[in-house]
């Protein structure tokens, strides 16, 4: 008890600190400044440009607004002013399908029907709308507490509640492509050479649902997939694990190529003018793309793009420090302190390979794993 209280201490310090990093950062180093500046009350600029934003989207006044406020946030991560912006974003949005993924897999899990992380769309909406850094470190402090897979069980009762049906298991990654990387893609594409800056800003606004289309194309994918016979939806355990593993290994690699492909721009970058087709790299950098604003510098951002890419870095620290705390707790709670130790490092020395919230699903799988030998669970090599 003393432990899972220190724990959910830790994840609410993390979520008031990203608050701080996140939110307070963006009023300290001007970057709201910058934004509201682009807002010309009648009309409105997209951030550091001359360009009108469209104000137009349902012809709900209210919610256009909040829409033109939205595309007016985002459009720095595509416009290419700053080159680490849209750079950190893809890997971000690399290690996002992971951390999605995650959240959409315990969703399913036997154990967590009728609480409230059965339902990951839910949750999705909450970190469109509060920051991700934030909201993950609450949604894992609940889930020491609401979830019944928080309290070890051991045998076969254990694997009962880790387990998830097979047809889900399936669906869960076309959904996630179908969901959230084609909608991130596409306001990602070359504007006007592509598509147009108006579609753009279109696109921007639709990406902000991918939680929804998420859980829409995972309940349809699901679907397709039982009617066609793809998959089985009774199967023996071993079976299931098979199922699962294989779901694990093909998001880590998604996760992976990005996490390696970014790295490579960022230490080779010449390769930036050819992506971003602009002449000065000075910002392709490790310590630009990857080190945030200190969150006591008195630095005020000379483009929204600059103050954006900070926020955008503490949201990902954020949401990823809440995990590891997760899994390592979730770890040691089920086979020690030294096994709590173990994953904590495992995930640290794998977040190399396959970047921090690749790793932390990484461990979740470890923790599939282990519950399955503990009741002498047949496994194939890897």
């Amino acid at each position: 008890m003393a432990s899972r209280v220190l724990t959910t201490a830790s994840l609410l310090a993390i979520a008031v600190f990203s608050s701080y990093s996140i939110l307070g950062l963006t009023h300290r180093n001007g970057w709201a400044d910058k934004l509201n500046a682009s807002d010309g009350g009648v009309v409105a600029f997209l951030p550091d440009t001359e360009i009108l934003a469209r104000t137009h989207f349902t012809g709900i006044a209210r919610l256009d607004s909040i829409f033109t406020y939205a595309v007016r946030i985002f459009y720095s991560c595509v416009s290419g002013q700053l080159p680490a912006l849209p750079l950190f974003s893809v890997y971000f949005a690399g290690q996002m399908i992971a951390m999605l993924s995650l959240l959409v897999l315990e969703g399913m899990r036997q154990g967590n029907k009728g609480t409230p992380f059965a339902y990951p769309a839910l949750w999705g909406a909450m970190y469109q709308c509060v920051p991700f850094g934030i909201t993950i470190p609450i949604y894992c402090a609940a889930y020491l507490w609401l979830s019944p897979l928080a309290k070890y069980s051991k045998g076969p009762r254990r694997i009962e509640s880790l387990s998830m049906d097979s047809v889900q298991l399936y669906a869960t990654l076309p959904a996630v492509i179908l969901g959230f990387v084609v909608p991130t893609i596409l306001p990602a594409l070359a504007a006007p050479r592509i598509i147009s800056l108006d579609q753009k800003q279109i696109f921007l606004i639709v990406w902000q649902f991918f939680p929804f289309f998420v859980s829409l194309a995972h309940r349809i994918s699901a679907f397709v997939a039982q009617k066609m016979g793809l998959v089985k939806a009774d199967t023996t355990l071993g079976t299931k694990y098979q199922d699962a593993k294989e779901v694990y290994r093909q998001i880590i690699y998604m996760s992976q190529v990005l996490h390696i492909a970014v790295f490579t721009v960022v230490f080779v970058p010449q390769a930036a003018k050819v992506l971003f087709k602009v002449e000065d790299t000075s910002s392709i950098n490790p310590f630009t793309v990857f080190i945030p604003m200190s969150v006591i510098s008195p630095h005020q951002v000379s483009l929204a793009a600059e103050g954006f890419l900070a926020l955008l870095q503490w949201d990902m620290y954020g949401g990823c420090a809440g995990l590891f705390v997760l899994v390592s707790y979730l770890s040691g709670a089920a086979s020690g302190l030294g096994a709590g130790l173990w994953t904590a490092t495992k995930v640290l020395l794998r977040t190399i390979l396959v970047g921090p919230g690749a790793a932390i699903l990484w461990a979740f799988w470890d923790r599939d794993e282990e519950a399955l030998a503990a009741v002498g669970v047949e496994k194939k090599d890897q």
